[in-house]
């Protein structure tokens, strides 16, 4: 005989539903990514430059969590590296924009460099103890060249960095000259050749240097001031071949006149804005 009883009703807690599961007793908040992140940035703010491994004692977190963070900032261009060392990128202020109005500034300077020397060209500015490049222009023979668009370069190596090197404050150079120096080819100076090359940039205004960062190119790279602060650096890239020593001096005197004209829109009020040589850069 069938029952025709309803079975009891559930309890008022059976009926509720049951809340979203929650974070495990080890889940980090939400926004932990981003506070790990800013972490980071605040540590290589507090030293300057920074591997790593050093960036991982300080933040205490494992290796390989900071390598990820760091090269996914790296790629965004808020941290630059040069030769394993990390350093503020531009994104952190209106550099950006400082950057853009320089290139800009520039550019019929740059684009009659290179016409007449028929050689590539190339802007750099200091980033503290990096070299960024803001523009390459190319001729009509393609060189493959380190210096491109956006590459971050050590400032101990080639013409178009050594001028933003030798017109730096002095705990800017001293810093380079006691921070790594990894031999890119050959013939990149060491800490005693390097000493000797800033001295001379100062003393003629100008800088040479023959596969110091791409072997059998040659390069020559002038600054370009604004008042009595080095602003950026102009400089003339080719072969051994077609920068042999006939057309070094047409290269040398067409690069001073270039940084000249340059530092003339510089001085403008048009040029008031384009980037800012602090002594923290």
């Amino acid at each position: 005989m069938s029952s025709n009883r309803r079975a009891p009703d559930a309890a008022p807690d059976e009926r509720r539903p049951a809340p979203p599961a929650g974070p495990g007793p080890g889940a980090a908040p939400a926004n932990a990514s981003l506070v790990r992140g800013l972490r980071i940035l605040d540590c290589v703010a507090e030293l300057g430059r920074a591997r790593v491994d050093d960036l991982a004692a300080r933040v205490d977190l494992p290796l390989s969590t900071v390598y990820r963070y760091v090269r996914q900032l790296r790629d965004m261009g808020y941290l630059y590296e040069v030769d394993g060392h990390y350093t503020l990128g531009v994104d952190f202020s209106e550099r950006r924009r400082d950057t853009g109005h320089l290139v800009r500034l520039a550019e019929p300077v740059l684009r009659g460099l290179r016409d007449s020397t028929g050689e590539a060209v190339v802007l750099t500015v200091r980033v503290r103890t990096a070299a960024l490049c803001l523009d390459r222009l190319m001729p009509q023979r393609r060189y493959l060249l380190s210096f491109q668009r956006g590459t971050v370069r050590p400032l101990y190596a080639g013409a178009s960095v050594l001028p933003l090197l030798a017109f730096a404050t002095p705990d800017v150079v001293d810093d380079v000259l006691a921070g790594p120096m990894r031999r890119i080819t050959a013939r990149t100076p060491d800490r005693e050749a390097l000493k000797r090359e800033v001295a001379q940039v100062r003393e003629h205004g100008f800088a040479v240097s023959r596969g110091e960062v791409d072997p059998g190119m040659v390069a020559v790279g002038v600054p370009v001031f604004r008042g009595r602060g080095c602003i950026c650096a102009v400089s003339v890239v080719g072969s051994e071949h077609s920068m042999a020593e006939d057309r070094l001096e047409n290269a040398v005197r067409a690069a001073r006149e270039a940084g000249a004209a340059l530092g003339a829109r510089l001085n403008s009020a048009d040029g008031a804005v384009a980037w800012t040589a602090g002594e923290e850069w």
